[in-house]
């Protein structure tokens, strides 16, 4: 029930696949209730693991429980738009495009960084309230943030190790969860969104936390029983 509850689009579709494939009858509030009670748990046990971890010292935090931890566990490029370099635009440009891509696939992300410093030399620096979208402002952008993220560019080293470069995971995990929460009739109250988002991650996660979630929880019953107030 939590599962359907957590998974179809919404809590009148669940009731309706559980009818269909399950041939059991219940009722879409039964449904919700149980999907929010269960994730109320599982976000309660998500802060507690939180503020344990916090108590810590900070070299505890530092140790993670897992044996051995990859130095990287995925690296990310943003695939939100789909940009087209054309060529036949950039006659002079496209060549210094072509090597400094190249650059930084080959990891040797210092000689771009090279390279924009002494374009940056050429066109000089913007001024404080100067358009994002002028050469300059461009170029400073750009030198900016590969001086910033220059020790996360080790590409070379990451598609040795056999890491994905790309985005399209999180994208598509994402679109997984919004398509139970989002639509253009779906309102939610903070605590209802919140354990409906934790038990979407839940049963998304290769680490699946639900198996010792349901092993557990029997030693955690106090016996009560849940009821909604009547008004």
């Amino acid at each position: 029930m939590v599962y359907t509850g957590s998974h179809a689009s919404s809590f009148r579709q669940a009731s309706e696949d559980l009818k269909e494939e399950a041939e059991v009858e219940i009722s879409e509030q039964r449904i919700m209730r149980a999907t929010e009670r269960i994730g109320q748990e599982r976000v309660a046990e998500r802060e507690a693991e939180v503020g344990a971890w916090e108590r810590l010292s900070l070299p505890e935090q530092l140790s993670s429980p897992r044996a051995q931890v990859p130095s990287v566990a995925v690296v990310e490029m943003d695939g939100g738009r789909m940009q087209i370099r054309d060529a036949r635009r950039l006659p002079e440009g496209w060549p210094i495009y072509c090597q400094w891509a190249q650059w930084l696939w080959s990891g040797r992300v210092e000689m771009v960084i090279a390279a924009l410093r002494q374009r940056q030399q050429e066109v000089g620096l913007p001024e404080t309230s100067e358009p994002e979208d002028t050469p300059r402002a461009k170029v400073a952008a750009a030198l900016r943030y590969l001086e910033n993220q220059q020790s996360r560019m080790k590409y070379d080293q990451y598609r040795r190790e056999g890491l994905p470069i790309t985005s399209s995971h999180i994208e598509s995990t994402m679109k997984q969860i919004n398509r139970r929460v989002k639509g253009s009739e779906k309102f939610w109250s903070d605590q209802g969104a919140e354990s409906l988002l934790q038990l979407a991650a839940d049963y998304l996660s290769e680490t699946q936390p639900l198996t010792t979630f349901w092993r557990t929880r029997p030693t955690r019953a106090t016996g009560q029983r849940h009821y909604q107030s009547a008004t």
